[in-house]
């Protein structure tokens, strides 16, 4: 179920062909040196069509103790896999995000800049998803663990900026992590087509949403910034104090 090793030596993309986008956060280097440990947190989108033998993968393959479901109950309704992940003792967690704003909402056509925009406020809405992953992450006996959304892309892809954040990745990094979605979102475009009809747009829409470019996180990480003057105190404002942070890193840093 893997892809080719992905360049600069780091893990290789997990193929499932029911869970798009799902890759492993480790092998990125801080900007002290060290490296985030691999085989420990997974990025993914939806689990919505997730398969028992795929299940199994989590399980036994990557030893996926727990996935944390960043969808709203609304979207997850009758397609529920939290009873096929305990049936191979993986723990389902769903920590919505509610993550669009009224201006996002009125655009056909969203652009990179839209994405960015939504991104900072979603930041708001992220806070106890956050935490959530962070604590699991910091206290090492729910790990490995996964979180996703739909794509895997938008909520997934602020959680993942702001743990890589937390780990002290440079934003480069950060941005070409958010990139990468875009072939991985590609590879399942026939795969992703009941996206279209639940968003009531357009396939070809759709498939233009895949697109992913490092300019929309490091505009991103701008606002950050720019609203709360560091991540340090937006973790703060999430109840991540310096102390989770430091466990965090000594669980996830070799």
């Amino acid at each position: 179920m893997n892809d080719a090793p992905r360049p600069s030596g780091r893990p290789p993309h997990l193929h499932l062909e029911s869970v798009p986008n799902m890759r492993d956060l480790g092998g990125y280097r801080t900007r002290d040196g060290r490296s985030v440990r691999c085989g420990m947190v997974y990025r993914a989108g939806s689990l919505r069509h997730l398969q028992p033998g795929e299940a199994e993968f989590l399980a036994r393959t990557l030893s996926l103790r727990a996935f944390y479901d960043l969808r709203t109950p609304g979207e997850i309704g009758a397609e529920d896999r939290s009873a096929l992940l305990a049936a191979v003792g993986v723990r389902w967690v769903n920590a919505p995000i509610e993550g669009l704003s009224p201006e996002f909402l009125r655009l056909e056509r969203p652009e990179w800049e839209d994405y960015a925009s939504n991104y900072v406020y979603m930041l708001a809405a992220a806070r106890t998803a956050l935490h959530a992953v962070v604590s699991a992450l910091a206290a090492g006996d729910g790990t490995p663990l996964s979180f996703g959304c739909s794509l895997g892309k938008d909520r997934t892809g602020v959680v993942a900026a702001l743990l890589l954040k937390a780990l002290d990745v440079p934003d480069e990094t950060i941005a070409a992590d958010y990139a990468e979605t875009a072939c991985c979102l590609t590879r399942h475009a026939a795969r992703l087509s009941w996206l279209a009809a639940d968003k009531g747009i357009a396939e070809d829409e759709l498939s233009r949403r895949f697109r992913t470019q490092a300019s929309t996180i490091e505009r991103f990480l701008a606002g950050l910034a720019r609203e709360h003057g560091d991540a340090g105190a937006y973790l703060r404002s999430a109840g991540i104090s310096e102390q989770m942070v430091h466990r965090l890193r000594e669980q996830l840093l070799e």
